[in-house]
């Protein structure tokens, strides 16, 4: 009975069962192609080596009306995904399961608001395919029209889906490789593991400083200059990854709260009155920058054992 029941613990525990990978794929229709400007007569009459009279076209022009929907993707991207996730492969990102319905709250509102910039800009298609014609002139538009997508074949190609996946469960593969290659899967997990736990801690001391550096030196009395660090400290909840053996790291969690509560908790006007208040704010900044640059330097001495 205690060992079932301590195999029912290890299971709840892994990292599979606490964590998910996320992102977003996306895809759109063809901004820039490149076109053979040597015609069929001209490589018949007199030859002409593959490639040469190539040149690259822009199908809209430079200012593309069509780069709206890509901005509203990448914003999300920038400011709202790279900080919630860490990191694990291409375009997936890691994300404690406490802080998933937040990213997925966040990433629907995104999708909404990408597929309404989309629909948008296909209901003035007519236009745009007008300017692109005008933009191209006759003897281009000849060679690229054809290229160009309808309204409809803009709206299907241009999307981008949500994707939450499970992470690839080690004892999956047991079955199909040897021992030794799954001892090489299980240190490519922890190592991949231990990169992200620094990212954060890399990102926190990095927000932590500059915080500091705010407060001792900044001009600027608006508290969008603790945004940063007030955002990154409300996603440590996602970006606290357990390790394979579920644990998570206490001390992310211990100094996440300690900035919360004794460093971001007074606004700037109430620091900046305050003299003492303000020689105390940057002290405890530096003091966790310190903390945060020692645990840097650690998880980098535990990686060099792995690679």
């Amino acid at each position: 009975m205690t060992d079932k029941k301590t195999r029912k613990k290890n299971v709840k525990n892994t990292l599979q069962a606490r964590a998910m990978l996320v992102g977003v794929k996306q895809s759109g229709v063809r901004k820039r192609v490149k076109v053979d400007e040597v015609t069929y007569f001209v490589d018949q009459e007199y030859g002409s080596e593959e490639g040469s009279g190539q040149y690259n076209a822009e199908l809209y022009g430079k200012h593309s009306p069509l780069k709206p929907v890509g901005k509203v993707w990448r914003h999300w991207y920038d400011h709202s995904h790279i900080h919630m996730t860490t990191m694990w492969e291409s375009k997936m990102r890691l994300i404690a399961k406490p802080g998933l319905s937040n990213w997925k709250a966040v990433a629907t509102e995104m999708k909404v608001e990408h597929d309404a910039m989309r629909d948008k800009i296909a209901s003035n298609w007519d236009a745009i395919i007008q300017a692109a014609e005008e933009f191209q002139g006759q003897r281009k538009w000849a060679l690229l029209k054809h290229l160009y997508p309808t309204a409809e074949q803009f709206v299907a190609q241009t999307k981008v889906d949500i994707v939450i996946r499970p992470i690839p469960n080690v004892q999956d593969l047991r079955t199909s490789l040897s021992e030794v290659e799954v001892q090489e899967v299980e240190r490519q997990l922890r190592e991949t593991h231990m990169e992200g736990v620094k990212d954060v801690y890399e990102r926190l001391r990095d927000a932590t400083a500059h915080v500091g550096e705010r407060f001792a030196n900044g001009k600027r009395k608006s508290d969008a200059i603790l945004g940063d660090a007030t955002k990154l400290v409300a996603a440590l909840e996602g970006l606290n990854i357990p390790d394979a053996d579920g644990n998570v790291d206490e001390d992310l969690e211990r100094i996440g709260t300690e900035i919360a509560g004794e460093l971001l908790d007074k606004n700037l006007d109430e620091v900046w009155k305050d003299d003492d208040l303000k020689k105390e704010k940057v002290s405890k900044a530096n003091e966790i920058t310190e903390e945060l640059d020692s645990k840097i330097k650690d998880l980098d001495d535990k990686l060099k054992g792995y690679i």
